[in-house]
């Protein structure tokens, strides 16, 4: 919802149209959605988050989630001629810089509110340019 937000502020002060595609949105978390970090039963749970093959108890897990983001955002960036810009959470642009980049959590940390530029390399792979950058 936060996410759709923001894209929707962006899209109108651009002038530019907005596309929202479940395939990008969050990770669907099961019993803990709408917990607070701090809560005991969240608070356990957190190390196994970062495992691509934990669910926790009604969620997907991290693998699942990864496979649908990614193709929903390689085949837009790779057919589209001109800039785009993904509004998404830490936890997804996380898990997808993970996943281009390995072992991604262990070493950065994301910067709320901050953005990361990726581009495309002369083989159609995707590359990040810049990362936790602030206007």
């Amino acid at each position: 919802k936060r996410a759709v937000q923001s894209a929707e502020i962006i899209s109108n002060k651009l002038n530019v149209p907005l596309y929202i595609s479940p395939n990008l949105g969050e990770r669907d978390f099961g019993i803990l959605e709408g917990e607070v970090k701090s809560d005991q039963k969240y608070a356990l749970l957190i190390p196994k988050l970062t495992s691509l093959q934990f669910a926790p108890p009604g969620g997907k897990t991290g693998a699942f989630f990864l496979k649908r983001f990614v193709f929903e955002f390689e085949k837009i960036a790779k057919n589209s001629k001109e800039n785009i810009l993904v509004v998404s959470h830490g936890g997804v642009i996380s898990l997808y810089f993970e996943h281009i980049i390995k072992a991604f959590q262990k070493k950065h940390f994301l910067e709320n509110g901050s953005f990361h530029l990726l581009n495309l390399d002369s083989k159609g792979e995707i590359y990040v340019e810049k990362f936790n950058q602030r206007i």
